[in-house]
């Protein structure tokens, strides 16, 4: 995919977001009151539920005809009123900028910013490169200069430092994922306390179907080490195994968070993953 130009992506993904939205869990999310029903106990008027009253609790949500009833205290549990909040969490490792992914992951991410912007979800970043590092404001500048060269694996910079996730957020996490993980704990810890979860897997066309009978210089852009192989048919078997292993892992561990596990290479273009790929995996509806 060739490199835009900070202008024509805002152009194609404009047109985009014009036709496609965010696809809102039913489940409830969280993020600035006033906008939309959420899971914390708050101050809305809806009803939600009962519990056990506990010292601290606020003693005018005691149900005192349930305890005229019962002799037991319980307290009155109410929705809190929220609206959406989305966060892409990035990987920004070297391995991300290898053939078309680079582009591609830059115009998705200003996709996705401009439909949080549109369904008022407050998006936010977060890098994982060098550093973890949250974007909250000017984020299409941010999405132009992001540096995709991070020495370390995703996995590695998850395990390393708490992120700051906003409960009840939509998560949405893209990547490669070309680097030795537990699928369980990359998702139990994106996963923690999210409305919703989708995970994004960007590979390049070798990546994804490597060409048989050539020779092949395998490299960790990561680590800098490379490996010389033949590419002949038991090779590229051995590979598809592994790679399908590794994508059958993180689609369970996802299915088991309630959330969706997609693949893009990056022979398509985005509106063609929109339509294709992103749509029918319930990441985004047509509006």
């Amino acid at each position: 995919m060739t490199a835009m130009t900070p202008e024509q992506r805002e152009s194609r993904v404009g047109g985009l977001a014009k036709v496609y939205g965010l696809a809102i869990p039913r489940q409830p999310t969280g993020g600035v009151i006033g906008q939309m029903l959420g899971s914390a106990v708050g101050n809305s008027l809806e009803f939600q539920d009962h519990r056990t009253y506990s010292p601290g609790d606020d003693p005018r949500h005691i149900d005192w005809s349930a305890y005229a009833r019962t002799d037991q205290l319980t307290v009155r549990l109410y929705r809190e009123e929220v609206s959406p909040r989305l966060e892409v969490v990035v990987d920004a490792s070297a391995s991300m900028a290898t053939g078309g992914k680079g582009e591609l992951l830059r115009s998705l991410l200003l996709l996705l910013v401009r439909l949080a912007d549109k369904g008022r979800a407050a998006p936010v970043l977060w890098e994982i490169g060098e550093r973890i590092e949250p974007v909250r404001h000017d984020l299409a500048a941010a999405i132009d200069r992001l540096e995709l060269r991070g020495a370390a694996a995703l996995a590695e910079q998850l395990a390393a430092a708490p992120i700051g996730f906003a409960p009840r957020s939509m998560r949405l996490v893209v990547s490669d994922f070309l680097f030795p993980h537990d699928a369980d704990a990359i998702v139990r810890r994106v996963a923690d306390r999210a409305a919703s979860l989708a995970m994004v897997q960007l590979l390049t066309a070798e990546e994804d179907r490597p060409t048989v009978g050539r020779p092949a210089k395998l490299v960790d852009v990561e680590s800098g080490e490379f490996l010389d192989v033949t590419m002949d048919p038991p090779a590229v078997r051995r590979y598809r195994d592994r790679l399908t292993a590794l994508q059958t892992g993180l689609a369970r561990a996802v299915r088991r968070a309630a959330g969706t596990f997609v693949t893009i290479v990056d022979t398509m273009s985005l509106a063609d993953a929109c339509r294709d790929v992103l749509t029918p995996a319930g990441v985004l509806e047509v509006r």
